[in-house]
């Protein structure tokens, strides 16, 4: 199988960006996934105390932060409470209405679909 080269250098540049965008402090530290410690955790509104975008970082809305910070405790969609099965495509405010202020499906999948950082014992609404 051949594969074209022009595209391995775009997935390569790509994959360079992202994890270059979530590198913590600059020193080659991780950045601290949000936890219990964290005094706005669970606060889904970043905003309510950090001014975005924090010095050294590209996110202006809070749904960008889980990207690299994790899902703050926010409650996995299939959790051991949750009464139905949700899937990262379902439309989340057709039920769930502006929940938290968002308008956008995807900002509800930024941190309720996170890959690290989900509470999955807490009460699905």
């Amino acid at each position: 199988m051949r594969v074209d080269m022009h595209w391995l250098g775009w997935i390569n540049l790509c994959l360079f960006i992202f994890m270059a965008s979530c590198s913590g402090s600059g020193d080659g530290e991780s950045p601290p996934l949000l936890g219990p410690d964290h005094p706005g955790y669970k606060n889904p509104i970043c905003t309510q105390c950090h001014e975005l975008p924090v010095s050294g970082h590209a996110a202006n809305l809070p749904p960008q932060c889980a990207r690299c910070h994790g899902a703050n405790g926010a409650c996995d969609p299939n959790g051991q409470n949750s009464p139905r099965q949700h899937v990262s495509g379902d439309q989340c405010l057709a039920c769930h209405a502006n929940h938290h202020g968002f308008e956008n499906r995807d900002d509800c999948v930024a941190c309720h679909f996170a890959a690290s950082g989900l509470d999955d014992s807490c009460e699905i609404q």
